[in-house]
């Protein structure tokens, strides 16, 4: 939805990645540049969405952490026929329209009609804030360590993103820990931490098998710290169409205004049957994909977001097939608030 992707980005990521306080355009080349994309392959719009802890798991493809971070945004991503890979926020589209549609460069003409409409929108978010260092893990039952160089893994129940140097654990030759104390002569050696995950070296010298009865790890965790829900309906919309709903699942939307944002730019987008048209012009390379165009053909004076070109040669000549959809733009205003002395800017 209100998306367009540049292509099936099936490749898992090949490690996991934790990003803090950071906006969407930003990840968004931190993730280009991971799979081995230089600036020069792509143009981002800054973003309006800042995310306070961003954690794409190891083995989820390319394409899911894209889908979350435009989703979460309302921006598009696309690739232009010029193969940069271009970012756009979820105002591009309002603008001046980039290009004017005639008699005079307009080949083919044709209505269509956009049967999508959402009238109800429903939105939650589980958003996780690192916290100041803490437990993060205790040991429950003993563990045997064997060998010289014995390692041992743990798993925590939210994603961590730094850990204190392990100094708080115990080492005995008896499981139950009755038998000889023998911490001072086991070290650790390293400490590996995956995020969800940590894997503990120790040093045994002696060798030989000993048993970890005591740990606990201090480190900074992600935790859930806030539940977003919001229900956002237009009520004229209803009346016409029924409930017609679309949920979002994401945390990467990081509290109510932005949520109430997000719902209510849909229900502008979708609320009502929109019209569209698919056309044949003559083409210009300048034309993107969420181009705004105005188009007067007849008796029709209208703008239109393009959605789709498709790019052709007829006769030694340069065509080019739109397909468009109108919108309902949105009204941005100033409020002045003469108590707080200030103004405060009000908009969807």
């Amino acid at each position: 939805l209100l998306q367009t992707p540049i292509c099936c980005c099936v490749s898992p990521l090949d490690q996991t990645l934790v990003y803090e306080n950071i906006f969407t355009h930003e990840v968004l080349a931190e993730l280009f540049q991971h799979v081995g994309l230089n600036d020069s392959q792509y143009v981002l719009d800054e973003s309006f969405n800042r995310i306070g802890f961003v954690y794409f798991e190891k083995g989820m493809t390319f394409g899911e952490a894209l889908k979350k971070l435009m989703q979460a945004e309302l921006g598009s991503l696309f690739m232009d026929e010029t193969g940069i890979i271009r970012f756009t926020n979820r105002l591009k589209s309002y603008v001046t329209p980039s290009w004017t549609f005639n008699e005079d460069n307009i080949i083919d003409y044709k209505t269509t009609q956009d049967s999508s409409i959402i009238n109800v929108v429903q939105i939650k978010s589980q958003v996780r804030v690192v916290q100041s260092e803490q437990f993060v893990y205790t040991l429950v039952s003993s563990t045997e360590l064997i060998g010289t160089a014995p390692e041992f893994f743990v798993t925590f129940d939210d994603p961590v993103t730094s850990l204190e140097d392990v100094t708080a654990y115990s080492i005995n030759t008896q499981s139950n820990g009755e038998g000889t104390d023998i911490t001072g002569s086991v070290s650790v050696t390293s400490v590996d931490l995956f995020n969800t995950a940590a894997k503990i070296t120790f040093s045994n010298p002696a060798g030989g098998t000993v048993y970890l009865i005591a740990l606990q790890l201090v480190g900074t965790p992600a935790r859930i710290a806030r539940n977003i829900y919001l229900r956002v309906q237009d009520d004229n919309s209803v009346d016409k169409y029924e409930e017609q709903v679309y949920e979002i699942e994401n945390e990467f939307i990081q509290d109510n205004s932005g949520a109430a944002s997000l719902a209510l730019s849909i229900l502008n987008l979708y609320k009502d049957y929109a019209g569209g048209i698919e056309i044949e012009v003559k083409g210009s390379p300048a034309l993107q994909l969420g181009d705004t165009i105005h188009v007067d053909y007849k008796e029709s004076s209208e703008d239109f977001i393009i959605t789709k070109i498709q790019n052709q040669r007829v006769d030694a000549k340069f065509n080019q097939r739109l397909v468009a959809r109108n919108f309902n733009i949105p009204t941005f205003f100033t409020l002045d608030v003469s108590i707080l002395d200030g103004t405060d800017v009000l908009g969807i």
